[in-house]
């Protein structure tokens, strides 16, 4: 029998230098005018969420990596403050993805062992 192994998530004080998390949310892929966006959610298991967006040549790659209840390394990506339109649903800094941030989708989320 495999051993399944425990993915340890980014602790909330080191979120803005790279993010290991589970998908909680994601949202369909919208245009907004002339850019075409795809929205999703991080949580660090410890009841932080992250909103990350990837926008326009990036959108392809992240729904590509992106997956519900997957677990995803992030390690480069852009903060920037949250919109007051999320009403503190997330963290205090959104994510956006960038030509050379590191996306790996290491693993479905296995809910027995978090």
């Amino acid at each position: 029998m495999t051993q399944v192994q425990k993915v340890n998530f980014t602790p909330t004080e080191e979120i803005e230098n790279e993010l290991v998390g589970f998908v909680d949310a994601i949202e369909a892929t919208t245009r907004y005018g002339s850019k075409l966006a795809f929205k999703f959610v991080v949580n660090n298991g410890e009841g932080v969420r992250v909103q990350v967006s990837a926008w326009n040549d990036e959108v392809t790659r992240a729904e590509q990596n992106v997956h519900i209840d997957h677990i995803v390394h992030f390690d480069s990506a852009r903060a920037v403050v949250s919109s007051p339109f999320n009403r503190s649903n997330y963290f205090g800094a959104e994510l956006t993805i960038q030509t050379y941030t590191s996306i790996q989708d290491l693993k479905k989320m296995d809910r027995t062992i978090y």
